[in-house]
């Protein structure tokens, strides 16, 4: 995971493989109930905006020749592809139709990056324009279906944290409304391998990545052996408090009924269900890796009861919690309370002669129940697939804290600053990162921005309003 999302760490941890879950059963107040539903429809709803932004702004882009005018709206296209990426990453479903719709916009891009660096020096040729084409075609389809599948879950009154978790039947009541049946129908209107092809023609030599592993590909290529569902079950034992107060028994996740259909999940995880053997209700549901036997993921659905702890308490227990399950030099980087529950982020610190570098791509989220410090939620899917010892000269700046700083705005009044590994156009990047607010208190909003530690280029400049950053020493 990278900061784009830190702050909004969702109570459900998607992790775009284990099919379609949710909160029933969950025990939440209506408060909590309508949060969710809002949060998640927002997110949704900005799935929406910002690829109906992208099919116009390709449009664009198709027509404009002025090369000034091209960069523009190459980089309009850009903002909006990454924002629908990060729109996806927060609502609670998950489907390898959702992996087409991401891997779409991860194409544009890439692609849009490597022509945002050529139309410097001119305009577009006539297979830049058909790829282009291509794209805004796919766009369109992606569109059109999205607003379908949004304008149903309307009519139906579609409430998002009132989902099956995994086994879908064609009776519920729930079904038709579902986003899952509409991406898995524009599942098969999406034509990536004819994307795929063109791309391939225009870089036969490389020039952009074309083969990214997906999660259940990376998923089983984790380091070490096969487990099976025995061990797995110990394996989740170690991640609950007080284990032995649960039944536990091994969900079986390989297929899926979708419209009367047989769906193969193919997942590399072992789902186990851990059922408290005194209150039914509370459920705990974790996701061990088939391969190395590592944790994927944890919900555990129960109440809680009041705040007790706060939350410098909370991230104490997460760090706690994380290296005692082996998770090294990792530091808090973002802290959210949200109700009686500590949303908290941790990354790994790399540490490169006098700096200390926060590697984002690899973070882990933790869920902290402030009523008795359980950890009630996890999320490790980014480390698992990405964490690696960076080099030492990518980690190592050519730029110092202060040469960046001197390429901030003055309007900006700086009340942090790290270095940090991030991704930026479809690539790690080392750059430092600034969080301030508008100078002469204008305004209460958090904004940051990342300039290049190698080239001095401004990255990006995002807010961050509701995000609370730490100060890493």
């Amino acid at each position: 995971m990278d900061f784009k999302t830190i702050g909004i760490v969702v109570l459900v941890f998607a992790i775009g493989v284990l099919g379609y879950w949710g909160y029933n059963q969950y025990n939440v107040t209506k408060d909590v109930e309508s949060e969710l539903n809002n949060r998640y429809e927002n997110a949704f709803q900005g799935v929406n905006h910002h690829i109906d932004a992208l099919e116009a702004e390709l449009g664009t882009v198709m027509v404009a020749k002025a090369a000034d005018n091209l960069s523009v709206n190459l980089s309009n296209i850009w903002r909006s592809a990454y924002s629908a990426q990060e729109d996806i990453g927060q609502i609670p479903i998950s489907d390898s139709s959702l992996q087409n719709v991401k891997t779409l916009l991860h194409r544009v891009l890439q692609y849009t990056n490597h022509l945002d660096k050529k139309v410097v020096d001119g305009g577009l040729n006539d297979k830049d324009k058909k790829m282009l084409d291509s794209f805004y075609q796919q766009v369109a389809v992606a569109n059109k279906n999205l607003e379908s599948i949004h304008d149903k879950m309307d009519r139906k009154k579609f409430k998002w944290y009132n989902k099956k978790r995994v086994k879908m039947d064609q009776k519920d009541s729930q079904y038709s409304a579902s986003p899952l049946a509409g991406l898995i129908e524009m599942d098969g209107k999406l034509k990536l391998k004819d994307i795929q092809k063109e791309l391939e023609s225009l870089f036969p030599d490389g020039g952009i990545r074309l083969t990214e592993e997906d999660t259940i590909t990376g998923l089983t290529q984790i380091k070490g052996d096969n487990i099976n569902q025995k061990q797995a079950i110990q394996k989740a034992k170690r991640f609950i408090k007080d284990p032995n107060r649960y039944k536990y028994e091994i969900n079986d996740q390989e297929k899926l009924e979708i419209k009367g259909k047989t769906v193969k999940t193919n997942l590399p995880a072992h789902s186990v269900k851990a059922t408290n053997k005194n209150n039914k209700n509370e459920v705990v549901y974790i996701d061990i890796s088939k391969k190395g036997g590592s944790v994927i993921w944890l919900l555990n659905q129960r109440n809680i009861k009041g705040k007790k702890i706060g939350e410098e308490k909370s991230e104490a227990v997460a760090e706690r919690f994380l290296k005692e399950n082996g998770y090294e030099k990792m530091e808090v980087v973002s802290s959210k309370p949200f109700n009686d529950i500590a949303m908290i982020v941790l990354a790994p610190v790399q540490k490169v002669g006098n700096y200390d570098v926060i590697v984002s791509p690899d973070s882990v989220s933790a869920e902290v129940a402030m009523d008795n410090g359980e950890i009630i939620g996890f999320n490790a899917i980014e480390y698992l697939l990405h964490h690696k010892d960076r080099p030492k000269g990518m980690l190592t700046p050519k730029l110092s804290m202060k040469e960046a700083k001197e390429r901030i705005s003055a309007n900006l009044n700086i009340i942090e600053e790290r270095l940090v590994i991030d991704t930026h156009g479809g690539k790690e990047v080392l750059c430092y990162e600034f969080i301030g607010k508008i100078a002469n208190g204008r305004g209460d909003a958090n904004y940051r921005v990342h300039i290049n530690a190698m080239t001095g280029k401004e990255e990006v400049v995002q807010g961050v309003d509701d995000d609370f950053y730490k100060n890493v020493k």
